[in-house]
């Protein structure tokens, strides 16, 4: 599976080409290809915290509702954990890989909620 990041304003435009009236057809055709590729699990796309964050300061809500439903729709549940979980997983694979031979697999920087 390919995981991808997405800058809020790329999260926007998903929303966008979904929601707007004006979208393009080949804008929209685009979301559809990637919301097929989430789908048959070829592709993720983790949320963040900053990614709500910034969601929450938006005034409109029906456009903030918008964005939270592609926010789950693309992401299919996966998150990216918080900056303090990645930086103790970090630390401790960097002090494990200079200690032991022994290496950590990742799975904590990228969960999936239940």
């Amino acid at each position: 599976m390919l995981t991808v990041y997405l800058d809020q304003n790329k999260w926007i435009d998903l929303a966008k080409a979904l929601y707007r009236a004006d979208a393009k057809p080949k804008e929209r055709e685009n979301v559809e290809r990637l919301k097929r590729a989430v789908d048959a699990g070829r592709l993720r796309f983790p949320v963040s915290e900053v990614h709500l964050m910034e969601a929450y300061r938006i005034g409109d809500r029906e456009r903030r509702l918008q964005l939270a439903s592609v926010f789950a729709a693309f992401s299919d549940g996966w998150f990216i954990a918080s900056r303090q979980a990645r930086i103790s997983y970090e630390l401790d694979a960097a002090l494990r890989k200079l200690l032991t031979a022994e290496r950590m697999d990742g799975q904590q920087v990228f969960n999936r909620a239940s």
